[in-house]
């Protein structure tokens, strides 16, 4: 389940974004018990990253509306109906799960130049996809989703490798079956590659990475005009200044941290986005 669920998830990406992704991409950390099954996949794509959070779920949505509404439609989950389901796209639900899946790429908040790819109405040839996979029972024999929507929020902070819940013993550790090889570093274990490459954090800018967005479902299935104004809108130049931002308490706040000793260090130059 957990294989289509990458493969499913990596043509998306192809399709959306023109990202290719494969299980080598993507690290797998299991925390599962004999009651609860847990992965946690992250996906480390090349060169590109989510804006944020919040974007990544807007992305997961609305590739899984389907499955969605198919945990809010007894009637659906007759196999003949499914594939009429998978024409639907209307409604943005959250879901508490049973099973966990804290997935997907790293967070972005220092780029200095926005390379925006937006979801757009692209056509597939997967138009109605059966993803009647992804529904699995809940602790009350009610149907959910597979993957935990739950966790795309905000403020969010997510486990690390090798950390267990307050009060457990599980640890969250590398999958039999992940794919994933870090990169080797210079006096480094094996384990810190493995710890730095899950951090859910930001990243390094360059300027080949792309900085993938996805706006709320509303909005992504509105008419084409819509969308090529949003696009043509979310290209343009970052806000940026020098000296002072418009945040007084973040400045005060980064000059204590650039001051040693009498020296004061100073704001060059500050850029929004």
């Amino acid at each position: 389940m957990v294989a289509d669920l990458i493969k499913f998830i990596g043509r998306k990406l192809d399709e959306y974004y023109e990202i290719k992704c494969s299980a080598e991409n993507i690290l797998k950390l299991d925390s599962s018990t004999e009651e609860k099954y847990s992965c946690h996949l992250i996906f480390l794509l090349e060169n590109a990253a989510f804006k944020n959070n919040i974007h990544i779920g807007n992305f997961l949505r609305t590739i899984m509306q389907p499955a969605i509404l198919l945990t809010k439609n007894k009637d659906a989950m007759d196999p003949q109906n499914i594939n009429s389901v998978g024409r639907c796209y209307k409604t943005t639900i959250d879901l508490s799960t049973y099973l966990e899946n804290d997935s997907l790429v790293k967070d972005v908040c220092q780029n200095l130049k926005l390379n925006s790819y937006k979801i757009s109405e692209k056509g597939t040839s997967e138009e109605n996809p059966d993803l009647s996979f992804l529904i699995v029972n809940g602790k009350q024999g009610e149907k959910q989703l597979f993957v935990d929507l739950g966790v795309y929020t905000k403020n969010r902070n997510f486990r690390l490798y090798m950390s267990s819940k307050a009060g457990r013993t599980v640890i969250l550790n590398i999958a039999e079956d992940n794919k994933f090889v870090p990169k080797p570093v210079n006096n480094s274990c094996k384990d810190q590659q493995y710890f730095l490459s899950s951090l859910i954090c930001n990243v390094r800018f360059s300027d080949c990475l792309k900085i993938l967005s996805c706006d709320n479902q509303e909005h992504a299935r509105e008419p084409s005009l819509y969308l090529e104004d949003k696009i043509s809108r979310s290209c343009l130049a970052p806000i940026e200044g020098c000296h002072c931002s418009p945040y007084p308490e973040i400045d005060n706040f980064v000059h204590t941290l650039i001051k040693k000793e009498n020296v004061q260090g100073g704001i060059r130059r500050w850029n929004y986005f």
